[in-house]
């Protein structure tokens, strides 16, 4: 009887000393867990940051002409619409690097077109149905911003578009 009385209060000691030790181990799983999850989502991000200044050389006869690639830029738009589907809480993130964008491309790449002067409504009505987007990763961009807020579980107030002094003629 002694023996299996040994036996038990053995058993229950190592009980007793492992269940924390396990318990610690598995929160400290847990995070690495989520850290590493965090990582790989900030790589995501990242790559799609990184195509949105893709650029891509051509040969237009005489020389080798860099330019920017739209078919890239508005892949990596895509994307971060995506992640934001996938990760709502990053919906602020994403929204305000969109706005940058556009707001740094519309300074540099397009020109606005000055509004003809001395004419009716109807014809300065006419005038801006005929505009169309100059670059159509610009027009993406503004149209992802425009459908972040009905992404199922972002919070209106976490979108921030701040398009100001942004030249959005045709989009």
């Amino acid at each position: 009887f002694a023996l299996v009385r040994l036996t038990a209060i053995t058993a229950t000691t190592g009980a007793v000393i492992a269940f924390p030790l396990t318990l610690i181990k598995v929160k400290l799983t847990r995070d690495a867990n989520n850290t590493s999850d965090e990582a790989l989502f900030n790589d995501k991000i990242n790559a799609a940051t990184e195509d949105l200044h893709a650029m891509r050389q051509r040969w237009d006869g005489e020389q080798n002409i860099w330019e920017d690639d739209i078919t890239c830029r508005n892949a990596a738009i895509d994307r971060l619409e995506v992640l934001v589907v996938e990760r709502p809480d990053t919906a602020a993130r994403v929204s305000r690097l969109l706005s940058v964008y556009v707001k740094e491309l519309s300074r540099e790449a397009v020109l606005a077109l000055a509004a003809p002067t001395n004419t009716t409504v109807d014809e300065l009505q006419n005038w801006a149905r005929d505009l169309s987007a100059i670059r159509s990763d610009m027009e993406n961009a503004v149209q992802v911003l425009g459908r972040m807020k009905d992404i199922g579980k972002v919070k209106p107030d976490q979108v921030c578009i701040d398009l100001r002094r942004s030249n959005l003629q045709g989009m």
